[in-house]
């Protein structure tokens, strides 16, 4: 979970939202992420 690297390139893993059935999760709050991308140019 968290903010890696693979093959030189950032790659984000959320823990995600649980939504399998039962719907349930055991000791890990659900996590949606917001990921704004911009341009390199100003």
């Amino acid at each position: 979970m968290g903010l890696n690297c693979a093959n030189g390139m950032p790659v984000y893993t959320s823990r995600g939202v649980g939504v399998y059935q039962p719907p349930m999760r055991f000791l890990c709050p659900p996590e949606v992420v917001l990921v704004t991308l911009r341009s390199g140019q100003s």
